[in-house]
Order: structure tokens, then sequence, then C-alpha cells
């Protein structure tokens, strides 16, 4: 039965992206697309094998794998919903804007956030004492004991997209592309937090960026050499599961433990390929066999409601926040798994979260929505309309975060992202009035 569920799954799936590229066209940048690759991994990929933990009845496996095929009939839906809904194309208003003040606020706000990213790691020691300061695992669980957290990798993000906007704004007003400015200035700006993303082996941050850089450039510059990009997503793929194993060895070197990290990487090594199969997939559906083997009694949009809690910094709290779906099943599944009674960070699919809140209905209507969004999102994104463009940028890694986070997470991000792109904006189009008026009255 579990076959079948997944097999049927994969049917409609395939039918909602032939369905979709039928109506609105084939380009590979597509969100909807990218969404529906990750859905593959995570959803389906990822009910076909299991972690060391995942460990129930067959009957909880069989009632996931169907609950799998409700998400699929909602995407299915919501791509028929989406292409019988008619919407008008947003009226321009790039010419609101100077692109020299959209280049300078790029900068400020990139400066502030590399500012905050300072005072973030000063806390530890700086950011090497940071990183040497244990595994991943006991460094998240430092972060979130500590008060008085800085948003830089938000902030630096948002001066990402402002850059981009602005060499969209110049291409706009100048009537020519500029690969310089659209790409290569933008990714200058954030190298130094790349940099360090990679010596952390932060790969969710990465991948944040390579979505970005690959959606504006296939939706301003068109991609023809689409064999090039299947190749080039496979050795990333690649590539990203090898950080993610080596993760552990470069912890215990940079801690020190020369020879168990050398003992750690010879048993990756002796087990390979497997050894480089990422466990993720199989992990977050873990999350989904765990919610239905307990039989939670259903939450009724409880744990969306608690997304409104956390726009809220941990500093303005006077008590501390309810944790997350993720990490109210860390915990309570890290006291049945260890004696010691320790969490542990776990990715939650998308599909627990709405079956935990309304059950098997939820997850359908959940898709629906889900899937309705992403159809729209490239159409907006082709638009390339300021500022709404660079809400819509960082939206497409919402296409990966809602398969691993709770939907609080998912939230306080889209909201905070919004703030700290067309605040930036609002100030640029005041200044850009201003500049007008002080011109028209020189002449």
């Amino acid at each position: 039965m579990i076959t079948f569920w997944l097999l049927l799954s994969t049917i409609i799936i395939v039918f909602s992206t032939y369905y979709h590229i039928k109506k609105s066209g084939f380009q590979i940048w597509d969100p909807f697309l990218i969404f529906i690759c990750f859905f593959l991994l995570y959803s389906i990929l990822g009910e076909t094998y299991k972690v060391k933990a995942d460990v129930f009845s067959n009957d909880v496996y069989i009632f996931s794998s169907f609950l799998v095929f409700v998400a699929s009939t909602g995407i299915l839906f919501g791509i028929l919903i989406s292409n019988k809904i008619k919407v008008k194309e947003s009226i321009s208003s790039n010419f609101k804007y100077n692109k020299s003040f959209v280049n300078y606020m790029a900068y400020a706000v990139a400066l502030v956030g590399y500012i905050f990213m300072w005072m973030y790691y000063d806390r530890f020691g700086g950011m090497l004492e940071f990183i040497s300061s244990g595994n991943r695992i006991e460094r998240n669980e430092l972060v979130r004991s500590t008060f008085g957290n800085y948003p830089f990798v938000n902030v630096i993000l948002s001066g990402f997209v402002l850059s981009i906007m602005s060499g969209v704004l110049h291409a706009t007003k100048v009537g020519n592309s500029n690969f310089k400015l659209i790409i290569v200035r933008p990714l200058l700006i954030v190298l130094p937090l790349l940099m360090f993303h990679v010596i952390d082996a932060e790969r969710s941050h990465l991948i944040k960026y390579i979505l970005i850089i690959f959606t504006i450039y296939g939706a301003y510059f068109g991609i023809k050499h689409k064999r090039r990009v299947v190749f080039t997503a496979i050795v990333l793929f690649v590539t990203f599961s090898l950080i993610g194993v080596l993760r552990g060895p470069l912890n215990l070197y940079l801690n020190g433990q020369t020879e168990a990290s050398s003992a750690y990487l010879s048993r990756i090594v002796k087990l390979m390929p497997r050894s480089v199969i990422p466990n993720e997939f199989a992990a977050v559906q873990a999350s989904l066999h765990y919610i239905v083997d307990k039989n939670y009694p259903l939450e009724y949009g409880a744990t969306y409601i608690q997304s409104f809690e956390y726009l809220v910094p941990r500093s303005f709290l006077p008590y501390k926040k309810t944790p997350t779906l993720g990490d109210r099943i860390g915990d309570s599944w890290g006291k049945e798994l260890f004696d010691s009674g320790r969490s542990f960070g776990l990715g939650i699919s998308p599909i627990s979260e709405a079956y935990l809140n309304f059950g098997s209905i939820g997850v359908y209507f959940y898709f629906i929505l889900i899937a309705y969004f992403f159809s729209r999102l490239r159409r907006k994104i082709s638009e390339l309309h300021i500022p709404t463009l660079g809400f819509y940028l960082v939206s497409v890694f919402i296409s990966l975060a809602i398969f691993r986070s709770a939907f609080a997470s998912i939230f306080s991000y889209l909201f905070y992202m919004y703030i700290f792109i067309n605040l930036p904006m609002l100030m640029v189009k005041i200044l850009t009035f201003f500049k007008g008026k002080l011109d028209g009255e020189k002449k």
C-alpha cells in the first residue's frame, strides 16, 4: 500500500507539472517547478527510506504515504484554480525610484547587517571562536539560550536584494541589461557572509542565495542551456550532500580532536556511496511518522496562530516564547530516545503541521494554497516591478524552507523580509520625490 500511494502521488505530481507547463509555458527557473522538485525529494523520496530513530508500525507508514497522496491532490487542485482565476497585471512603478539612491541604500543596509553580524558573534568571542565552540547542534543550542540576537542574516539578504533591484532599475531606465549590476555586484556585497556560511557549513543559507540568483537570472536574462542547468543542479546536490556529511569531522578538527576527526572521515569513506546520500529527506518525514503514531488531538490552527508571537523579538517578551512545532517534537522524541533526555533539532514537514492542526482535510487545503502561491510567483517575478520584486525573490526560498521549518518560522521570515526591503525602498521613494522637487525648482 505504501508503494501504491507514493506511485499515485508521483503520477498526480507529474500531471500537475504537465498541466502547469502547458498553461504557463516552460521556464526552468519557475518557482513552482522548484517547489515540485523539493516536494518530490522530501515528501515522496523521503518516504521511501528511514533514519535510525524512525521505527513505527507499518500502519503508520501506510497512513503517512496516504497523507502524501492527499497533499499531491491539493497541489493539483491549486494549479487548476490558479489557471482559472485571472489576475490583473500590476502597474509598473519603477520610475518612482532613483536607481542611485537604491544602490546607496543597498550598501547602507548591508553595512548595518555586517555590524549586526559582528555584534552577534562578539558575544561568543568572535566568529572563529563560535565555530570551534562545539558541534553544530551545541552551537544552535547556545544561540537559542542567548537573548538579544541580531537579525544580521536577513538584513544582509535585504541589502543583496536591494542591489539586485538597483541593477534592474538601471537596466530599465538605460534600456539594456547589465550582468555585472544585476548579478555580480550583489554577490560581491554578500561575499564575506557567503564565505562564513561555507566555513560554518550552513547549506540552507547558501541555497537561499543560489535560488535567488537562479530566479532573477532566468527572469531577466533567460536560460537557454537547460541541460547545463540540470547538470549544475546535480553537481550542487552532490556538493551540498558532501558538505552535510563532512560537517561532523570538520567540527571535530576545529575543536582540536584530530584523531576523532580522522576516524570519522574514515567511516564516511568506508560506507560510501550510502554515507553521502542525505538523511535529511527521511528525517523530515520522520516527524510525520511520529505525529501520526502519537495520534495527538487536533490543534485547530494553534501552531499557525503562534506565528504572531514569533514576530516579537525575545528581548521584548516578559516570558519565553512557545517552542515551535519542530522544537516540541524534538524535545518529546529526544526524551524517549536518550536517557539524558536531551532534545535534538528536527525539520518539520508541512504535511505534519497541517495534519496536526486540521487532520487530512487540513493537508489538502494547505497544499491548495501553497500550489496557488508558487504558480503565481513566477508571473509576479516576471513583471520585474519595484519594490515587490525584492519580496517575491526572497519568497522563492520558501519552496525549500516549507519542507524543513515550522510555519511560525516561515511567517516570521517573510514578515521581516517585507519590512527590511520595503522600509528602505520607502525612504528611497521619499528621497526621489524631494530630488525631483529640487530639480524642478532649479529649472
